[in-house]
């Protein structure tokens, strides 16, 4: 049952309204509570914001401030972890350098010896082959590639027509020089046909056996190991013109430059190169003195990570 409400109006010598009675009494008092609490309410709301803010305030100033004393401390972890990279790789790319220099050098050491004991000039092939690619071997890929050659029976002048080979069918293939080069020399001395397969020599041994031991009158069975190697050098040799005898062997000149580098670095090391090695020996004769050299090293990057001045004011 609907509640009802008496209502008395009383109008004004203005014209104006106003209601009388106690339930508009009531109805104002209500909705002076109705207010009240409205403002109790949003005064709650700001302080309660008032408060998330102070305490996010107060948690980033807790994190910068650990994060200052971290970079204080030890610079932070990725610039510790850089500068041990960059020591480590330092010393990597100077230890290689030596090495290349010192494997140089003993190939020239050789050399001299088989030349000594042989009466071949070695030296002189390496430069023989060196100008028959114009320049784009180097001095340690020519060598190995001669005496690689000389070990299998190979005349100079077969490692010079292998070396302009490989000058035309990188020009014609597009691949690299070196590559190409390696892939004759050793498809070559060691008869693998796979090799010699990515430059589009197909190689079979029994057919390239079967015609040299036909061209020199024997057997294919009665042939020795250096007919064989032979036998395979013509049969390489006679694919590469057929196949790429038309094209005009090109020449990366940056490769030259390369290799001119090369020259000129290998000249330079032979100065310092020797102080290096004897004390490589050291090392190698004393662990007391390797214990000393990889010490210092590893304490130096210590120092450069984790700096001592100032370290216990520090944490």
């Amino acid at each position: 049952m609907a509640n009802t409400i008496n209502l008395k109006i009383k109008v004004g010598d203005d014209g104006s309204l106003r209601i009388v009675g106690k339930e508009a009494d009531k109805t104002a008092d209500k909705l002076d509570e109705v207010t009240k609490a409205s403002k109790r309410a949003s005064k709650s709301q700001k302080t309660l914001d008032r408060n998330l803010k102070g305490t996010a305030n107060m948690t980033s100033n807790g994190t910068k401030q650990f994060s200052k004393m971290a970079q204080g401390m030890t610079g932070g972890l990725v610039p510790a972890y850089a500068v041990l990279a960059s020591n480590v790789f330092a010393l990597s790319a100077a230890f290689n350098f030596l090495k290349r220099a010192a494997d140089v050098q003993l190939l020239e050491e050789s050399q001299v010896k088989f030349a000594q004991n042989s009466g071949v000039a070695l030296q002189s092939i390496t430069q023989r082959l060196r100008d028959a690619s114009d320049g784009m071997l180097g001095f340690q890929e020519a060598g190995q590639a001669a005496a690689i050659g000389l070990a299998k029976g190979f005349s100079p002048s077969q490692l010079e027509a292998l070396a302009k080979g490989a000058r035309k069918a990188s020009t014609a293939l597009g691949r690299d020089f070196q590559d190409s080069f390696d892939r004759l020399v050793r498809g070559a001395s060691k008869a693998e046909p796979e090799l010699l397969d990515e430059l589009g020599i197909t190689l079979r041994l029994e057919e390239a056996t079967q015609k040299y031991a036909d061209a020199i009158g024997k057997n294919r069975d009665e042939l020795n190991s250096y007919q064989r190697s032979q036998a395979v050098l013509i049969e390489t040799q006679r694919q590469l013109n057929k196949n790429f005898g038309d094209f005009e062997g090109a020449t990366n000149p940056f490769i030259r430059l390369s290799k001119t580098f090369e020259d000129l670095i290998k000249q330079v090391t032979q100065f310092f190169l020797p102080l290096f090695t004897a004390l490589a020996d050291i090392i190698n004769r004393s662990a007391i003195a390797a214990v000393a050299v990889f010490g210092a090293f590893a304490l130096s990057i210590a120092k450069t990570i984790i700096p001592l001045e100032g370290f216990t004011e520090k944490i």
